[in-house]
């Protein structure tokens, strides 16, 4: 039981006999023991009798469809905390990231803090009246935690960052706050985001339906974004989990504006486009346009250092002409292009791409099409006619 407490002082709990822990953490009502203290320090006899549905599979997969690992673990949740983590660290990996200076980091494929975090969400908020068991399945370059039932009380994938926390067991989370396994109510989301990005690794990605919800925690390690996080950190250059989100977003797809970041952090466009200032303004980003159609990229030497120099090369903006001349070839060959496409294409934002595109219209290169959603741009007679000329000669 220690050895999964938080680091916290507990030590008033823990020095407390069975009966009046169980008393402490409200496990016992009116004489009676409830479901939540069976699962928490129930004998097997116990758990068989009230509580059939509890049980933790770890799988460990070989290929997509065989696995050649596999423990079905019917314990208490203490009971299988302890054994959970023991399996875990047999078949997880640790790597070391060079972090200049003779240092070295540690970093394994996934923490035990992060899979515990994830275990104790999925046993938590699972639904007891289900009968299924929560699976935690080691996959080429993932761990996945599901667990029975939905989301429950309005939370989304979408929203599970943010949402005020709810609990289909309050008395079970609330114990196990008391007893020292959660470090305070409702911040276990936001935890695995920084303890996963601080080593590197992708975001969480949640799933969900109304049978199931499904946690994927990436493995592969970004070795330099890893050793980038250390040494601010060191510095004394604190990067906090938003942070870290939009930076491994700009890392990940090269530019982020405000739409894209209020997607990743789970926030309104206002606040997200707040938070890529504030990133700006520290010197971690670059912005290209002006207004809401911001758009921005890593400066160039955080580039060249988690992107690469070639990758960094390829995002430079170009010109103004350069940019209508790549646009004009590309809708040449494509016959049809949207304003998402042109941003591609330019790195412009959505205004600029306006901007340029009224320019080229105005010059009879290109001609808007639709209207809203499907507004797209075509070749206009300029352009068509420099694709096709006409062959000269007497009839």
């Amino acid at each position: 039981m220690r050895r999964n407490c938080d680091r916290r002082d507990t030590g008033q709990v823990r020095r407390l006999d069975p009966e009046a822990l169980l008393d402490h953490l409200e496990l016992v009502r009116d004489g009676e023991v409830t479901l939540a203290a069976v699962l928490l320090v129930g004998r097997s006899t116990a758990l068989a009798r009230w509580a059939p549905q509890h049980e933790v599979i770890f799988v460990r997969y070989r290929t997509p469809t065989k696995y050649d690992v596999r423990h079905d673990f019917r314990g208490s949740i203490l009971a299988v905390l302890d054994a959970l983590e023991r399996v875990l660290k047999t078949h997880l990996l640790v790597g070391t990231v060079d972090a200049g200076g003779f240092r070295e980091l540690t970093i394994p494929d996934v923490s035990w803090f992060a899979a515990r975090e994830a275990v104790l969400n999925a046993l938590v908020h699972r639904d007891y009246f289900l009968r299924q068991a929560v699976y935690v399945e080691l996959r080429e370059q993932r761990i996945e935690i599901s667990s029975p039932g939905g989301f429950a009380g309005g939370v989304t994938p979408d929203n599970v960052l943010r949402h005020p926390p709810v609990r289909r067991n309050p008395l079970l989370a609330r114990a196990l706050q008391e007893a020292g396994f959660v470090n305070r109510a409702g911040v276990g989301v936001d935890r695995i985001y920084e303890e996963l990005l601080r080593l590197g690794k992708g975001l969480p990605k949640y799933e969900a339906d109304e049978g199931h919800v499904r946690l994927r925690l990436p493995t592969k390690t970004h070795a330099p974004f890893a050793r980038f996080v250390a040494e601010e950190a060191r510095a004394g250059r604190a990067l906090d989990v938003d942070d870290l989100i939009v930076l491994r977003s700009a890392v990940d797809r090269g530019l982020v504006d405000r739409w894209s970041a209020a997607e990743r952090l789970q926030l309104p466009e206002e606040q997200a486009a707040d938070r890529l200032v504030s990133l700006r303004e520290r010197g971690y980003l670059l912005a290209r346009g002006r207004g809401r159609g911001t758009s921005y990229r890593l400066a160039r030497h955080l580039s060249d250092l988690l992107r690469g120099r070639d990758a960094t090369d390829l995002e430079v903006p170009l010109d103004d002409e350069a940019v209508s001349l790549r646009v004009q070839a590309v809708l040449g060959e494509r016959g049809r292009l949207t304003n998402t496409d042109v941003r591609r294409l330019s790195g412009c934002s959505r205004m600029e791409v306006v901007r340029l595109m009224n320019v080229l219209r105005e010059g009879g290169l290109v001609e808007l099409v639709g209207r809203g959603r499907g507004a797209h741009y075509v070749p206009g007679p300029k352009l068509r006619a420099a694709a096709h000329p006409r062959r000269s000669g007497k009839k």
